[in-house]
């Protein structure tokens, strides 16, 4: 429970993430899959579930995301996306945004 609940906390880091499943429910205001501050993660081979935001980038994080799945939109900029899909398997594009 509680009012904010993050799979994954990244500050000030530049983690390689591979085979990763971060999942966060029960928060009553906030979900994130993946918190990013000040960081550039990479990301493979992975699942990702936020019912707010699958990844929340702040203004100075980047993300390098493969072959994963997203379970919720993404927020924030600077998204290098290759083969990634949406939690009904629908193909995201190099931003991670829905392809229409």
């Amino acid at each position: 429970g509680g009012t904010t609940s993050t799979g994954v906390y990244n500050d000030e880091s530049s983690a390689t993430m591979n085979n990763v499943t971060a999942t966060a429910t029960g928060g009553t205001s906030s979900n994130i899959g993946i918190e990013n501050d000040s960081s550039d993660p990479t990301i493979r081979n992975s699942s990702i579930t936020g019912a707010t935001n699958s990844i929340d980038n702040d203004e100075s994080s980047s993300a390098k995301i493969a072959n994963t799945t997203l379970d919720g939109d993404v927020t924030g900029s600077r998204f290098t996306c290759a083969a990634v899909n949406d939690e009904d398997f629908d193909e995201l594009d190099e931003d991670c945004q829905f392809v229409e």
